[in-house]
């Protein structure tokens, strides 16, 4: 992925179960793979709720800005599948024992990153309670990888049950391509993650703005700053409302990429990740909701 994963070492070790099913055509074990059990997260501090979420959001649009292959896999897949589709290589190369290396090879590489992305997803503590479409974001995000994998363990074991070289071939030249992790379900999972914290963000000044009704009605018929904190709370409830518009939208949008759509849909990630970006800008739904929010304490404080 787009950087360091610390647990990507273990989950490689368990992606290694891949490799008793291409290991040699006469194995029959199944490859198993679990959800990670969601933590219930800490809740953060009130003073520093903002700042942790926007580091978050930070964090994850620097992995999206960053996906692809990982340093050095492109240069050695393509040389490998470019060898693969030279006849003349594939008989050099011993044609079954080198196209059911790669395939191990590949196919438990892509496993381990998709089982490290379920662990981000997961692991991100703002995405609890966040629902899109009445549904949890965590929940749907996870069931997705999961099928991902799912359909790399149907692949690994067509490639077991192939009897022709040129069936291998033809399978283990389609697991890139058939997948897509690096150019369609890491940016996906990462966009996704940064809209959930936003959508977290803005609950938080949705709950903060009930307070703030509470209290601006108090001051009314008595405080000289009245109709100021009314607009204030006006305009602080339209930015939440667009900006939870406007994040449901990205979500779905970002939900429905699928390989076959690639390179096409490189064009939703980018929009995408810039519309999660302008949102936390001065003139972004969300920045302008702070704005308001700290603009009608400061009216109220000086009743």
């Amino acid at each position: 992925m787009g950087r360091p994963i610390g647990g990507v070492a273990a989950l490689i070790a368990g992606a290694t179960a891949v490799g008793l099913l291409l290991s040699g055509c006469s194995s029959s074990t199944g490859m198993v793979i679990g959800v990670p059990n969601v933590v219930p997260p800490a809740t953060p501090t009130p003073g520093t709720l903002f700042n942790a979420i926007s580091q978050a959001v930070e964090n994850e649009i620097s992995q999206v800005n960053a996906a692809g292959d990982p340093a050095g896999e492109s240069a050695t897949v393509v040389a490998e599948l470019n060898a693969l589709n030279n006849i003349r290589s594939l008989y050099h190369a011993q044609a079954l024992e080198a196209l059911l290396a790669t395939a191990n090879k590949q196919i438990t590489k892509r496993v381990a990153y998709v089982n490290a992305l379920i662990a981000d997803v997961a692991a991100d503590k703002y995405l609890s309670g966040i629902d899109v479409s009445g549904r949890s974001l965590t929940q749907s995000v996870i069931s997705l990888l999961n099928g991902v994998n799912t359909q790399l363990e149907a692949l690994a074991s067509k490639i077991v049950s192939d009897q022709l070289a040129d069936q291998l071939r033809t399978d283990v030249l389609s697991i890139g391509p058939s997948s897509r992790i690096y150019g369609v379900y890491e940016p996906m999972t990462h966009l996704v993650i940064a809209a959930g914290d936003e959508l977290d963000e803005l609950n938080t000044l949705a709950g903060q703005e009930s307070q703030l009704q509470a209290q601006v009605a108090t001051g009314q018929g008595t405080d000289a700053n009245y109709s100021s904190e009314a607009a204030a709370l006006r305009d602080l409830s339209s930015s939440i409302a667009a900006g939870r518009a406007v994040l449901g939208t990205d979500i779905s949008e970002v939900l429905r990429m699928t390989p076959s759509n690639y390179p096409a849909n490189k064009t939703t990630v980018t929009a995408v990740r810039s519309a999660v970006i302008q949102l936390r800008s001065p003139q972004g739904e969300i920045g302008k909701a702070t704005a308001d929010s700290s603009k009608i304490l400061e009216l109220i404080a000086q009743r």
